[in-house]
């Protein structure tokens, strides 16, 4: 005989009690009934903390994205305020290449700092696909941004080298006048004055007072300081660049041999020693050693033409 269970519930005052009797096997189904009814019920509950938990997820994703964006927008007017500046460095440059005659930059060179394609980066993959565009187009950005500001800064270094040069070539160069005075005599042939007949004259002959302050025409090292029947007191200075210049019937030197002067400094008092008919400068320019005349070097400006022709 199957074992039973038996249940019964009533009051005092009622007049009948109820009982009631399950099987095992119905008690067994009912208890598992309220097991699954349990599990299912946790389940769904569950399942819905997950679903307001993922919405509250997509909720803060769409939040950052939107701020994300903004700055993206902002990094990118950035970037094109930079890039506004570098053109007008650009036009700075391309202006001051036109100026000193330097060979100008061909467009093409600067085209290839700013050419190219986006390309998306693995690492943006959870990204939406217009915020995995813009990372990709800021990338290019900042890649031609980075381009251009290489290619101007080695133009910038190639300037100023080339200025460099020039400046370097300029103080080395006799491009002032050596003395205030009136040019007398010009580079080339001549009359000599005292010997009376046609000669080279290998120098320009400037006239002033006894006195007179003379100037180093560029930088160089004082070579020779010495006295002669023709030149009487003159000094010899060595420049760079294959220069040599030569002053000559000073009354007094200024400077001793060995020394290094400056462009426009002061090394001797025009005078009139030597083979001379009255106080003058006379003075060479020798390039590698080949007597050169001296006009052409000098530079026409009020600032630096010490004669008065």
């Amino acid at each position: 005989m199957k074992k039973r269970w038996f249940f019964s519930f009533g009051h005092v005052e009622w007049t009948k009690n109820y009982v009631f009797s399950f099987s095992n096997k119905f008690l067994f189904s009912f208890l598992f009934l309220i097991f699954l009814s349990i599990a299912f019920f946790l389940w769904k509950g569950g399942s819905a903390v997950s679903y307001f938990d993922k919405v509250s997820k997509q909720d803060k994703l769409e939040r950052e994205n939107e701020i994300l964006k903004s700055q993206l927008a902002k990094f990118s007017a950035i970037i094109d305020s930079v890039k506004g500046d570098l053109n007008v460095i650009q036009s700075w440059e391309s202006e001051i290449r036109k100026q000193r005659n330097f060979k100008p930059v061909d467009p093409q060179i600067r085209e290839m700092g700013i050419g190219g394609v986006p390309t998306l980066d693995s690492a943006t993959s959870e990204l939406s696909s217009d915020l995995r565009l813009d990372c990709a187009f800021l990338k290019l950005q900042l890649e031609q941004l980075a381009a251009m500001s290489e290619l101007e800064f080695e133009l910038m270094g190639e300037l100023r080298k080339n200025s460099e040069f020039r400046q370097d070539m300029y103080d080395y160069m006799p491009t002032i006048y050596p003395v205030y005075g009136y040019v007398t005599s010009p580079y080339g042939y001549r009359i000599h004055p005292i010997l009376g007949r046609k000669i080279f004259h290998e120098g320009i002959d400037i006239a002033n007072k006894k006195g007179t302050l003379v100037h180093a025409t560029a930088d160089g090292v004082i070579s020779s300081t010495k006295y002669s029947g023709s030149f009487g007191n003159n000094v010899l200075i060595s420049h760079k660049y294959g220069f040599s210049t030569r002053y000559a019937h000073l009354s007094k030197i200024l400077v001793d041999k060995g020394q290094k002067v400056k462009k426009g400094e002061v090394i001797g008092l025009m005078g009139s020693t030597g083979r001379s008919t009255g106080t003058h400068l006379h003075y060479e320019v020798r390039r590698y050693g080949r007597y050169r005349d001296p006009e052409p070097y000098l530079v026409k400006s009020a600032d630096l033409n010490l004669a008065v022709n």
